[in-house]
């Protein structure tokens, strides 16, 4: 059974945009994937995340978006 969700319960949410600041391959990933350092401001600092590589699984070649980035 599937309920949805109400207007109270979205606004409990808490979403930031933030800026990548910094991305490098993650070579310990079991799968392809960069570990991001993100801008969150100055209210919430800088946080460390990851993302997956999903070009390099669909096609199995390492994507040439790591050494791409752009400030």
């Amino acid at each position: 059974m599937t309920t949805n969700a109400t207007c109270q319960d979205f606004e409990k949410i808490d979403m930031r945009i933030g800026r990548i600041s910094k991305a490098e391959v993650f070579s310990k990933s079991k799968k392809p994937a960069y570990k991001l350092e993100v801008d969150l401001g100055p209210e919430l600092g800088t946080k460390r995340s990851s993302a997956p590589d999903n070009e390099s699984l669909q096609t199995g070649r390492p994507s040439a978006k790591a050494g791409s980035m752009r400030d």
